[in-house]
């Protein structure tokens, strides 16, 4: 009988013996499955935040040291204050802004329009030439020929400014101010040419906007569509990026690489200066050596400029 007991205390205390590991194990479960989980380390997109920047005073500063300009914007996050619409590209690829203090010249900001954000071209449709605007943006690039390139966020249009053209007049090359039929040539661009005096350009160009005497037989005006470098008062350069202004074979900022390829040959020297890749046809007249240059912005093969100049 004692023994009966004895075996029956033994299988008993064994079994609470299980019931304690399994109660101490769905204890330790319990408590893991009560453990919170870890944290995920999703980074948080911050809110771009930008610095202003007066336009008047980057121009400036990219005529005058295209280094310094580069070292202060390029990279940089920039709302820039006081410029107007110049040009506003017809497939909505970009607009170019002017500064108000010096309208009209080839170093302005082109701002690159992002075709999948709809909100921005829509804002870009509702613009007009002359408009007053501030821009914001990252500048991409910085040069002290073309200004700068900018990849645009957001645009705020204001009042137009009065003081500001708005239409333009166009320059073609078969339109010249002049009763005196000019043959074509391929040191044209419109229909002003290497070799013409001051007075000569003017008819077809108007005034000037803005002069620059480098020394006292070197001149550099800033026209309305194009700029144009004298030397002893005869045309030795011209440089356009307005898609108004021609070659005589119909090449203008804007026409692609192809077209000029197909109108000019394969015989040209390339360079690349900063995105550009500078395309040139050598020529020689009376006078001398010409080159005449199709600047294409790398990736797009779009004519961004055209320029001609005498070589030493």
């Amino acid at each position: 009988m004692n023994k009966s007991i004895t075996i029956s205390l033994l299988v008993l205390m064994i079994i609470a013996s299980i019931l304690v590991g399994c109660g101490g194990n769905g204890a330790r479960n319990a408590g893991g499955s009560s453990d919170a989980a870890p944290s995920s380390n999703v980074p948080v997109k911050q809110a771009k935040t930008y610095t202003d920047a007066d336009i008047n005073a980057m121009l400036n500063e990219a005529e005058n040291n295209g280094a310094a300009a580069n070292k202060h914007y390029k990279g940089k996050n920039v709302r820039v204050i006081g410029g107007h619409v110049q040009n506003i590209d017809s497939d909505l690829r970009y607009i170019s802004v002017d500064g108000t203090a010096a309208p009209f010249t080839l170093i302005h900001v082109t701002c690159n329009i992002d075709n999948k954000n709809k909100e921005l071209q829509d804002a870009v449709v509702q613009l007009r030439k002359g408009q007053n605007v501030v821009v914001y943006g990252t500048i991409t690039d910085v040069g002290d020929i073309m200004g700068y390139t900018m990849d645009l966020d957001k645009i705020e249009s204001l009042e137009a400014n009065p003081s500001v053209e708005t239409s333009q007049p166009v320059l073609k090359t078969e339109a010249r101010s002049s009763s005196i039929p000019r043959p074509l040539s391929n040191a044209m661009l419109g229909n002003v040419k290497l070799g013409d005096s001051i007075a000569e350009a003017e008819l077809v160009l108007g005034n000037p906007t803005k002069k620059t005497v480098k020394d006292d037989n070197k001149l550099r005006y800033v026209y309305p569509l194009m700029d144009v470098a004298y030397d002893y008062g005869e045309v030795t350069g011209m440089a356009a990026d307005d898609v108004s202004v021609c070659t005589p074979k119909g090449i203008h900022a804007g026409s692609l690489l192809n077209d000029v390829t197909n109108q000019y040959g394969s015989d040209y020297m390339l360079s690349t200066y900063e995105n550009l890749k500078l395309y040139e046809y050598k020529f020689k007249d009376k006078k001398g050596s010409y080159l005449l240059r199709f600047a294409v912005t790398q990736g797009t093969d779009s004519v961004k400029y055209i320029s001609i100049r005498y070589v030493d």
